[in-house]
């Protein structure tokens, strides 16, 4: 475009705003000898004038320059371009955070190997977890880094602020998972040496049972730091939307609450669950009767011979020994002892509360097919509760609703 079509321009804009070429000369900060070259095709304004220019006549850069204004459908057409231009700058910066937040994760990795490694190659447990935590420090203050350099990319105020708003929110809550992630394996990596030797000895024993609750023992510390974590970032990202890092829209509010409400339910339910499981699971071990799975290692028909039996001298704990009486409805004595044979597990006792008569006994010799049952059964209960909490997380992300 030719010179003097930008001092026309200028001009045109000028009269149309009614300014002399001494006001205009004012909000530029320039004489008005400068805005009289500009109108007269003898110079053009500086570089770093333009885009004032373009906001002092509410006019863009490109339309300044061209020295002529667009159509409304140019307009429209540009504007359109211009958000798709500003929404792929923003995906753009989410997935170049996501990928260098991945490297932070590649670091707490690297942490732990080095803590097998020191454990277990050259059997320096301690100095391995120190030596780790420096990997999973150093992870930690990379991934800051990065969510610091990705709030910069959205630093300009071309930005929607909405958009804007769920950036940030997508980068703080991926930062949570990743740091997240270094606190549990942090803590677990505490007490690896000791948890990776039992590991393999149950294992090598075959005892499943004790092995499962090992690890679910074991699990209980990372858990718990990780839930002090999520508890403080809960915290951390109320004071966000206090201070205007992030807002939420009232359609994001309503959208909120429907989610958290949704939340609630699906967690109560969860929980009345596996309360029920669980006292399934107390009730199975406590009143499982005996009889199901083996035969009695003893029957007796008379008093006699049962009281003799139960005051054996077997394994005795002096301090456990406790004299036992058998009545009738009555209250007359049928027979009393004082119980010595702790071998005894479980007592069957066939006949009325008059005639207790058959008595069956169970001892620890004979119930290796219950002890065995009982295993299965703890062990199903033991993987009902994940397959509960899936099946509510499913129902949730069923019910939730995409926030706007």
């Amino acid at each position: 475009m030719e010179p003097k079509t930008i001092g026309s321009f200028i001009a045109a804009l000028r009269k149309a705003q009614g300014l002399t070429q001494k006001e205009l000369a004012e909000k530029l900060d320039v004489s008005d000898k400068s805005v009289s070259r500009w109108e007269r095709d003898e110079g053009l304004p500086d570089l770093s004038l333009i885009p004032v220019i373009a906001e002092v006549f509410d006019v863009t850069c490109d339309e300044l320059l061209r020295g002529e204004r667009k159509s409304a459908e140019d307009r429209n057409i540009s504007s359109a371009k211009g958000e798709k231009q500003l929404q792929r700058i923003l995906l753009s910066g989410t997935n170049r955070f996501q990928n260098r937040s991945y490297i932070a994760m590649g670091i707490y990795i690297l942490g732990l190997i080095v803590v097998l490694i020191a454990a277990f190659g050259y059997g320096k447990a301690q100095i391995g977890f120190l030596i780790g935590c420096a990997f999973y420090l150093a992870g930690i203050i990379c991934q800051v880094i990065f969510k610091n350099q990705a709030f910069m990319c959205v630093a300009d105020t071309d930005f929607c602020q909405q958009d804007v708003w769920r950036y940030r929110e997508r980068v703080i809550r991926f930062t949570q998972c990743s740091v997240g992630l270094s606190i549990f394996l942090a803590t677990f990596s505490l007490p690896l040496t000791d948890i990776l030797t039992t590991l393999i000895g149950r294992i090598y024993a075959q005892d499943l049972w004790a092995l499962l609750l090992f690890i679910a023992r074991k699990l209980i510390y990372p858990l718990a730091a990780v839930g002090v974590w999520y508890l403080i970032y809960q915290l951390r990202y109320k004071s966000m939307i206090i201070n205007g890092t992030i807002q939420i829209t009232p359609e994001r509010d309503t959208v909120r609450i429907e989610n958290k409400q949704a939340k609630r339910k699906c967690t109560k339910w969860l929980l009345v669950a596996m309360a029920a499981t669980l006292a399934v699971q107390i009730l199975l071990n406590l009143f499982l009767p005996v009889s199901l799975f083996e035969e009695p290692s003893k029957t007796f028909d008379d008093y006699e011979s049962f009281a003799g039996f139960m005051e054996r001298d077997i394994d005795t704990n002096p301090e456990k020994i406790r004299t036992k009486t058998l009545k009738d409805r009555d209250g007359n004595i049928l027979c009393q002892y004082e119980r010595k044979n702790f071998s005894v597990k479980q007592i069957r006792y066939e006949g009325t509360t008059d005639k207790y008569l058959p008595i069956s006994v169970y001892t620890t010799g004979n119930m290796q097919i219950y002890n065995a049952s009982l295993r299965i059964i703890n062990i199903c209960m033991l993987f009902l509760y994940p397959m509960e909490t899936a099946v509510t997380a499913f129902c949730y992300l069923k019910k939730r609703k995409e926030e706007p």
